[in-house]
C-alpha cells in the first residue's frame, strides 16, 4: 500500500493556511460539551442521597423515548 491518494492535513495547511472554520467549530463544540458536563456534575454532587429529579426521564419500556 504505497503512497496516500490524498494529501495530509499538514500538507494542505501550508498551502491554504489554517482551517479557521474547523478550529472555531471544534472550540464552540468543546465549550458546549464542557458546560453540559459541568452542569451535570454539579447537579449530581449537590443532590441529596436518593433524591428524585424533578425532570421526568424516559425509561427503557417507553416506546416513544429516544436515547
Amino acid at each position: 500500500m504505497g503512497k496516500e491518494s490524498t494529501p495530509s492535513c499538514e500538507k494542505t495547511e501550508g498551502f491554504f493556511g489554517p482551517d479557521l472554520l474547523a478550529e472555531g467549530l471544534r472550540g464552540r463544540i468543546r465549550e458546549m460539551v464542557l458546560a453540559l458536563v459541568e452542569q451535570e456534575v454539579s447537579e449530581v454532587l449537590s443532590a441529596q442521597p436518593y433524591e428524585r429529579s424533578t425532570v421526568s426521564r424516559p425509561t427503557n419500556s417507553d416506546p416513544l423515548s429516544s436515547h
